[in-house]
């Protein structure tokens, strides 16, 4: 098969884009290759070695581009025992071997390196909870970096947890973390719209410093979350660990190169899980009563009022609630104009 100069100088960018892995073979053969000669080819000279060098480098792309091999499913134990958040892993339920014992894989500030300190990985449920369990080796336990402080504000600390999608949708999951101590940090994030840090979601923590690192057990109540329900429910996680002193994070599995922490997650097979109560109702009742001075010793009788709401949520399905208030007992919600207030002494916002 003889290719004229316009149509090979063309032939060879398709092969450059072959090679990055952005046209298939088989779409840039069937554009360039005319029918009579996909059955009986026969090449020139020129023709054949361009055509092994077409081949090299999408041959060469996928064998260099195919993903490694894919992480196993995660299948989280089930227990019956209950498990105590007390950063020792006594529990039956953690002494089997981990479920994660691969090396983690940086993504921050440097992609692609294997984090020099080993983290496993446990998890477990029952009717009510997801848990999990954190060993987080270091060499250098006099240098870890925690302390107790608020809520959101340990991210500057050592950290250990994870991203988690519970509908395995890979388009939003829930990001809990926390540190040595146990003080939490939670993100709600979502391939769409980015990363919220203003969630603060129920879940129970708690860490501790060991002589060869630190441990960390996290207890997730299915009621905080959405979820399916049923046999054989499938969730995506991936797993985070940062080291301040060598400021590095890492996952496991690893992050794509140019894609983002859904793209990496693994599977995690539940096999049986509970559905939570389809509908809520939560009931207010308030009572103030405001009385003016009008001596040093004496007030007035004052206004009683009191007020009775209800707030309630259906959920339609494990990703769409449905939610209504009457009378509800809070100062003000999205919708409402931003209220600036100077020398604020009492909360706006319930």
């Amino acid at each position: 098969m003889r290719i004229e100069v316009s149509k090979r100088k063309s032939l060879m960018k398709n092969a450059r884009e072959c090679s990055r892995g952005r046209k298939p073979l088989a779409e840039m053969l069937t554009r360039f290759v005319p029918d009579s000669a996909r059955t009986r080819i026969v090449f020139g000279r020129r023709g054949a070695i361009l055509w092994l060098l077409i081949a090299g480098q999408c041959l060469g792309a996928f064998a260099s581009e195919s993903p490694s091999e894919a992480p196993a499913v995660l299948r989280p134990a089930f227990t019956l025992a209950a498990v105590s958040l007390d950063g020792l892993l006594t529990e039956d339920v953690w002494r089997r071997p981990p479920d994660v014992d691969d090396d983690f894989i940086t993504y921050s500030p440097r992609f692609g390196e294997v984090f020099p300190e080993k983290t496993r990985v446990w998890l477990a449920y029952d009717s009510e909870n997801l848990y999990f369990a954190f060993n987080c080796h270091d060499s250098r336990p006099d240098k870890i970096k925690t302390a107790l402080t608020k809520r959101d504000n340990m991210w500057g600390d050592d950290w250990v947890g994870f991203n988690i999608d519970t509908i395995g949708n890979k388009r939003y999951g829930y990001v809990l973390a926390t540190n040595p101590s146990g003080v939490q940090g939670d993100i709600y994030d979502s391939s769409a719209t980015g990363t919220d840090m203003a969630p603060d979601y129920v879940w129970y923590s708690a860490g501790r410093i060991v002589p060869d690192g630190y441990v960390v057990e996290i207890r997730l109540p299915l009621s905080s979350i959405k979820h399916s329900s049923g046999a054989d429910v499938r969730m995506n996680i991936i797993f985070e660990r940062k080291v301040t002193r060598l400021g590095l994070m890492a996952s496991w599995p690893k992050v794509p190169a140019g894609k983002g922490f859904f793209a990496g997650m693994a599977s995690a097979e539940y096999a049986q899980l509970v559905g939570q109560p389809k509908s809520q109702w939560i009931p207010a009742l308030t009572y103030g009563q405001i009385r003016d001075r009008l001596s040093p010793t004496l007030w007035s009788k004052g206004d009683r009022t009191a007020s009775a709401g209800l707030s309630a949520r259906y959920a339609m399905t494990s990703s769409i609630d449905v939610e209504a208030a009457v009378n509800p007992d809070f100062s003000q919600v999205e919708t409402d104009a931003f209220q600036v207030l100077v020398n604020q002494r009492y909360p706006v916002f319930f």
